[in-house]
């Protein structure tokens, strides 16, 4: 197996995303177009589910985790 030789559709945004051989079934990669996390769900065919979605500061979405709010002192 070469690397680069399997490829999937983003579910998220439908750009391909390349697998290498070190790959497996259960494996994550990311979608280098919206960073998204995704599971290979199978190599033959590629099959590819959206696990997650990594943030970056600059996303308008991005919610910086604090812990449990019980620990926050609301008071100050």
């Amino acid at each position: 197996m070469i690397a680069g030789e399997f490829s999937g559709k983003c579910p998220n945004c439908g750009e391909y995303v390349d697998i290498d051989k070190f790959c497996e079934v259960g494996g994550t990669v990311f979608c280098p177009s919206c960073d998204a996390e995704l599971q290979i769900k199978s190599l033959e065919p590629v099959k590819l589910v959206s696990v997650g979605k990594v943030y970056s500061e600059e996303d308008e979405h991005y919610v910086e985790d604090y812990g449990d709010d019980e620990d926050m002192d609301w008071d100050e």
